[in-house]
Formats: structure tokens, sequence, C-alpha cells
């Protein structure tokens, strides 16, 4: 399967943070810093009732700065 076609992994702002730790236990992200950022409108994040979901694949595009607008 090709890279675009896969699924894209959509997490809530806990379940990411908790991800991103896994991967980097020093990273300084914080659930605030995730949820400012989806106030903020950010490209990644949907508002699904009264909860933010993050694409997971495209938070990391735009913290290593190759997101595309």
């Amino acid at each position: 399967m090709k890279e675009k076609d896969a699924q894209p992994t959509f997490l809530t702002i806990r379940a990411t943070l908790a991800s991103i730790k896994a991967q980097d236990p020093n990273t300084c992200a914080s659930e605030h810093f995730l949820r400012e950022l989806c106030i903020a409108g950010a490209p990644f994040s949907v508002k699904v009732g009264e909860t933010y979901i993050i694409n997971v694949n495209k938070l990391c595009s735009y913290l290593y700065g190759q997101a595309k607008n």
C-alpha cells in the first residue's frame, strides 16, 4: 500500500501526547501546548463535539516544518 493511501491516525490530545512521549520521553510537548494549537485552528486538528482529535502524521510534519498549506 502506498503511503498516500494509508489511513490517517486520529487521536485525542491526551492520546497524542502519550504517543509522542512513547517515542520521545524527553519531549517538551504538553497537553496545553497541543490544545492551544488546536484552538488556534491548526491544520492537523478537527473538533468533534467538545473534543479535538489530531491527525498524528500531519502533526509530526507540522512540528518538523514540513507542512504544506
